[in-house]
């Protein structure tokens, strides 16, 4: 027969084993709950991505007489202009020294471009199949006048004269007015040569070139080397020896130039 523990000794025991149990709580909580130093740490991560995502925020530009080159043969002269750099690479940072590492958000300016040299450029770039070949282009007026030559049986020589308009999704239109092949209105040679404006863009060849009816329509994101530039178009207009482009409602602000300053 089993004689029971004194009393003393039963309490030492029931003693022990609350003071084992004790502890080991406190020492699972200790293990499932995070350090100080943890929960300071990913505060600090949190706030590190935040910071990296303002880095890669558009950069503000406020700039007035800029030249700006696109591609080796084009030129653009930026009277005036306010809008955002805006990265086109994730991990590159926006530089004018590298055209496609951003493109141009335009706000609100005024931008030329030079005919003389869109003509120029036209002729570099385009393909060897390109069925508009030798093109230049003067001002005439307020319109602009287009000469080259077109391979139709053999090479045809053929003048434009159209007007220039911004469409409402931001590209420009040229409406063609007049079309003359050797000199002579088009309505006498239709029936011996059946040439017609679809014949001086083939889509296929020319990208960011469309026609519709008696408009040639010109995607200048497409047709253009980088930087490309986007924004409102307000008014495309012959004033030569350039082409004028406005963007948003900037010809209010022309008395208030002297505020745009280069920075970005």
């Amino acid at each position: 027969m089993t004689r029971p523990l004194p009393a003393c000794v039963a309490t030492a025991v029931t003693v022990a084993i609350l003071c084992v149990g004790c502890l080991f709580w406190y020492s699972r909580s200790r293990v499932s709950a995070p350090p100080p130093s943890s929960r300071v740490a990913a505060l600090d991560v949190r706030a590190a991505d935040a910071s990296a995502l303002d880095d890669f925020a558009p950069t503000l530009v406020y700039a007035h007489n800029l030249l700006l080159r696109k591609g080796p043969n084009f030129r653009i002269y930026i009277r005036w202009i306010r809008g955002q750099m805006v990265r086109t690479r994730q991990q590159v940072n926006p530089s004018f020294d590298d055209p496609e590492s951003f493109l141009l958000q335009i706000q609100k300016g005024v931008v030329h471009a030079n005919i003389g040299d869109i003509s120029n450029y036209l002729n570099s770039s385009s393909p060897p199949n390109a069925p508009l070949k030798n093109i230049s282009i003067q001002p005439e007026g307020d319109r602009l006048k287009l000469h080259g030559t077109i391979h139709k049986i053999f090479s045809l020589p053929i003048e434009l004269v159209g007007s220039l308009a911004p469409t409402p999704d931001g590209r420009v239109q040229f409406h063609v007015t007049k079309l003359d092949v050797l000199k002579i209105p088009l309505k006498g040679l239709l029936g011996g040569f059946h040439v017609e404006l679809s014949d001086l863009v083939h889509a296929s060849t020319i990208p960011g070139v469309q026609i519709v009816d008696n408009d040639i329509i010109f995607d200048t994101q497409k047709l253009l080397p980088p930087p490309h530039i986007h924004g409102q178009l307000t008014s495309v207009r012959v004033g030569p020896p350039d082409i004028e482009v406005i963007y948003g409602n900037a010809g209010n602000d022309e008395t208030s130039l002297a505020r745009w300053h280069n920075s970005a």
